[in-house]
């Protein structure tokens, strides 16, 4: 299968992604028809206390030049138990220039850790903090993606950086338990209200974001990115875009995700929707499905098929790259639109 990014929108998508140098090919809606597992409401907490990081965190893949600062924050209770944040803050952000704000939710065996553990997904068990810095020192190589990518795309990414170079969002990346989605509604009501009610406020308070709902997001890898739809899409408006990367959904969510997906644009019209697989993701099947069922109700959205498995290494390689290229680029974008 060759890699692709298909766009599903109704006329007006253009004005949602700006595509850059990236090869695209638009596909019209019609109105054709097109397990739960996952592999291997909420009061402020009593005390949040920010702490260094531990001494004995794995180093990212490269550390010579560093374009990011990290902090971590505790809240003893989120509705669902204690949890973690790791934050990556751009070294150019200030008062001066504020950044929008990513909160990527990491998979499964994070949850299987500690909060302090599991809170260090993104950023160092896969990569993130590394591709950062590359992102700010292209050109981009295969060696980057753990190979796991195409020469044109290859091409295409380091054609955009080159145009137009990465700018930079602070990332928020806090610890979600294994016992998130076993009730998904409910669990999504109270860490939804958590994100939304405590700790972006906060961000937006203590950190250089420019903290408007249009320049946030949300998104998350396998049962990360189960939970970031089902919480983007009950706190529309608190987002301009939510996605998932390789979402650990069932046949049975696809319906339920296309209704949710259809009133949040009833109370935000402009949320963006974000889909992301590859190749050989155990998963490919289902996001596939629930592209062609939003089709089928005339939703837009974007669909990005990349190389690769289900695995740390996808994760560390197109996971972390494509995810930071594509909110760096729609989220500026929205920010750039309002002047």
């Amino acid at each position: 299968m060759v890699m692709g990014f298909r766009v599903r929108s109704l006329n007006n998508i253009l004005q949602y992604i700006e595509m850059g140098a990236l090869t695209v090919s638009i596909v019209c809606c019609t109105s054709q028809p097109a397990n739960n597992s996952v592999p291997s409401n909420t009061s402020p907490p009593a005390q949040v206390t920010p702490i260094h990081l531990p001494d004995n965190r794995p180093p990212p893949r490269t550390r010579t030049v560093t374009h990011f600062r990290e902090m971590i924050w505790k809240y003893p209770d989120t509705g669902l138990g204690p949890t973690v944040v790791h934050l990556t803050i751009p070294e150019t952000a200030s008062e001066n220039h504020r950044v929008p704000v990513l909160i990527l939710l990491h998979g499964r065996g994070e949850a299987l850790k500690s909060p302090e553990q599991g809170a260090l997904g993104w950023p160092y068990d896969y990569g993130m903090l590394h591709a950062i810095n590359r992102l700010h020192q292209p050109p981009l190589t295969r060696e980057d993606f753990g190979d796991m990518i195409t020469d044109p795309r290859l091409a295409a990414i380091n054609l955009r950086l080159k145009k137009n170079p990465f700018l930079g969002i602070i990332v928020a990346s806090p610890y979600i338990p294994d016992e998130f989605g076993r009730t998904l509604q409910q669990d999504s009501g109270k860490y939804g209200a958590f994100l939304t009610q405590t700790l972006l406020p906060r961000i937006y308070s203590e950190l250089p974001a420019i903290g408007t709902a249009d320049t946030t997001a949300i998104d998350g890898v396998s049962l990360g990115g189960r939970a970031a739809i089902f919480i983007g899409l009950r706190f529309p408006r608190s987002f301009g875009a939510v996605g998932g990367i390789q979402a650990a959904l069932g046949n049975r969510q696809i319906a339920t995700v296309a209704g949710r997906l259809e009133t949040a644009r009833q109370s935000n019209p402009n949320l963006l929707f974000h889909l992301m697989s590859s190749t050989e993701d155990v998963y490919l099947d289902v996001n596939r499905s629930l592209s062609t069922a939003l089709q089928a109700r005339h939703l837009p959205h974007t669909e990005f098929i990349a190389e690769g498995n289900h695995s740390y290494e996808f994760n560390r390689g197109p996971g972390a790259y494509e995810t930071l290229l594509h909110y760096d680029r729609i989220l500026w974008k929205n920010q750039m639109s309002r002047f």
